[in-house]
């Protein structure tokens, strides 16, 4: 983890010696070195806090994402929860009326339905196609 933080970061090799009273430019040299450790520090910070931001918006929109998940998970569990329902009444009246009797009902329904959606289907004029 620190060598992540660090990587941005290039060293700075800093001459210590005995500085005399007076040798200024020793001591402006290693200021100078300072500031420059300091900058690349600081540039590092920002780096890093631009990341840190980006991370959590990341993070939250996958919070949201998983929240609106969980709760479509729900609605499934709920609508499995019911169908299992239907299926076990539907074993229990094939158990009291008959399998034979049942599936010709069912049959029959089918055949119903079939004949109901044949009659809704518009009837397109055979001149349409001469216009």
């Amino acid at each position: 983890m620190l060598s992540a933080i660090v990587t941005g970061i290039r060293p700075v090799a800093f001459p210590f010696k005995r500085f005399i009273p007076g040798d200024l430019s020793g001591i402006k040299f290693l200021l100078a070195q300072i500031v420059e450790v300091l900058r690349s520090l600081y540039l590092a910070y920002v780096e890093l806090r631009g990341k840190f931001k980006r991370l959590q918006g990341d993070y939250g929109r996958v919070r949201e994402g998983n929240a609106r998940l969980f709760d479509r998970l729900m609605e499934v569990k709920m609508e499995n929860k019911k169908l299992r329902q239907i299926s076990a009444d539907y074993t229990r009246v094939k158990r009291v009326f008959g399998p034979e009797q049942v599936e010709a009902a069912v049959g029959a329904d089918r055949q119903r339905e079939q004949a109901e959606k044949g009659r809704k289907r518009p009837r397109h004029s055979l001149d349409r196609g001469g216009r």
